[in-house]
């Protein structure tokens, strides 16, 4: 995927009906807003050792 809401909808395989929290290797996603057509926004947290790391980051996509 080239984008963060590609990788996001790879692995969900289509757009939740609601907010949905999951992980990827050492990384927790949660979904923050939704559109008809993309994950709008998005909180990612980088787990250190299975646990979530105290820095708390948000990237949106436009």
């Amino acid at each position: 995927p080239k984008t963060l809401n590609g990788l996001i909808l790879e692995h969900l395989e289509s757009i939740p009906d609601g907010n949905v929290s999951f992980s990827i290797g050492r990384y927790r996603f949660e979904t923050l807003e939704l559109s008809e057509k993309m994950v709008a926004k998005v909180r990612v947290k980088r787990m250190l050792g299975g646990v979530v790391s105290s820095e708390d980051h948000e990237d949106e996509e436009d």
